[in-house]
């Protein structure tokens, strides 16, 4: 059986694009009346940061703001960003921003050279997962759009696990030992071999003794029985 603690403890470890592809799917196997439900519920929590996304979804729906230079290099750590903000606050209508974007993240060229260069980490990996994530599930992109960032997806979801791969093999020889540890010989215990004791005269004479007194006392003991038992019969 499965605990929804375990779950939500699960989900909570996730990184920020497997928890949106995971959320997407789940949305699709719901019911109508259910989709209904969650979209209210959604609507409610959406309500505690309008304040502070406002701007930030103005620009995101803003054709001027999307074709800006400093949008263009994916390169960039704040252009990573700031895709990532733009994508997620995009209307689902707004097909000419979605155009916009869709021509940054389509230059497989500039992704190719990212990923064959020494500053691709875990974190710029993670970047570009995200983006690419949310424009896959957007429905401001059409299906032709997102077959052409599906192949890019792809070949980050391949580099991620040559990453993984490489930094799970560098831990290993980083914890284990280059050299071989010595074995030390048990140290060898000579033992006298044990001699064989000749027993005492004296000692047997007092053994002999004793088994007859018992043996005697044993006797005198069944007489008395059997003479008790006599005189109680008659």
């Amino acid at each position: 059986m499965v605990c929804k603690k375990d779950v939500v403890a699960w989900f909570k470890n996730l990184k920020s694009y497997k928890r949106t592809d995971l959320m997407c799917s789940l949305l699709n196997l719901c019911l109508p009346f259910e989709l209904r439900f969650l979209g209210t519920c959604l609507e409610d929590l959406g309500k505690r940061d309008f304040h502070e996304l406002r701007q930030a979804e103005n620009d995101a729906n803003h054709p001027a703001e999307i074709n800006s230079p400093d949008l263009q290099a994916i390169s960039g750590h704040r252009a990573r960003t700031k895709l990532a903000l733009y994508v997620s606050l995009l209307y689902s209508c707004n097909y000419t921003c979605s155009k916009g974007i869709f021509r940054i993240l389509a230059k497989n060229d500039e992704i190719e050279n990212l990923l064959k260069t020494n500053s691709l980490t875990e974190e710029v990996l993670e970047d570009l997962l995200l983006v690419y994530t949310l424009a896959l599930n957007h429905p401001a992109f059409s299906y032709e759009q997102k077959l052409t960032l599906e192949k890019i997806y792809e070949r980050l979801q391949e580099e991620e696990c040559r990453l993984y791969e490489q930094t799970s093999a560098a831990r290993t020889n980083k914890s284990g030992f280059n050299s071989t540890p010595t074995v030390q010989e048990a140290p060898q215990i000579h033992e006298k071999p044990p001699q064989l004791q000749v027993p005492n005269l004296s000692d047997i004479h007092n053994f002999v003794c004793t088994v007859l007194q018992t043996s005697y006392l044993r006797v005198m003991w069944a007489f008395r029985q059997w003479i008790f038992c006599l005189l109680t019969a008659l």
